[in-house]
């Protein structure tokens, strides 16, 4: 932090860029595929944040009714891997989107398999969140086992 305070009080010299137009160096056409391209994915992500919202908000309704009989703390890991779970299946579809997006425009070569594949195994980490240190003086134990 205290190397990063130094940076503060340099000054960088003024330095006139040249100003370029896209349109000129890559040509119209290419300048009008590339937004249409970067387009996709705008639209691609508010749509994969609303229904990752939408599943959350799913799991948070639900939440209050549901009686697992785990106590506190493990319904409350029980709930953070339903509400990750939940988050991961809302995102699904619309990375699979952006990957065919991307293969089809040359981008990538990865196969629907090997994407599927590889998302699988990211869930489970994901999902299995261990009760930390901070839940432990509310269950009634304490951090190193005595009580």
């Amino acid at each position: 932090m205290w190397a990063a305070t130094l940076l503060w009080r340099t000054s960088v010299p003024h330095v006139e860029l040249p100003r370029l137009d896209a349109r000129a160096v890559f040509g119209a056409e290419l300048v009008r595929r590339a937004g249409h391209y970067e387009g996709f994915f705008r639209v691609d992500w508010v749509l994969l944040v609303a229904a990752q919202l939408g599943a959350l908000a799913a799991v948070a309704v639900r939440a209050r009714r549901l009686r697992l009989g785990l106590g506190r703390v493990g319904s409350g890991v029980v709930l953070t891997a339903l509400a990750v779970t939940a988050a991961w299946s809302g995102a699904l579809p619309f990375e699979l989107t952006a990957l065919w997006w991307r293969r089809r425009h040359g981008i990538v070569h990865e196969t629907y398999a090997s994407f599927l594949a590889g998302r699988l195994t990211e869930l489970p980490s994901a999902a299995a969140i261990p009760p930390g240190r901070r839940f432990a003086p509310r269950s009634g134990c304490s951090p190193r086992g005595k009580a």
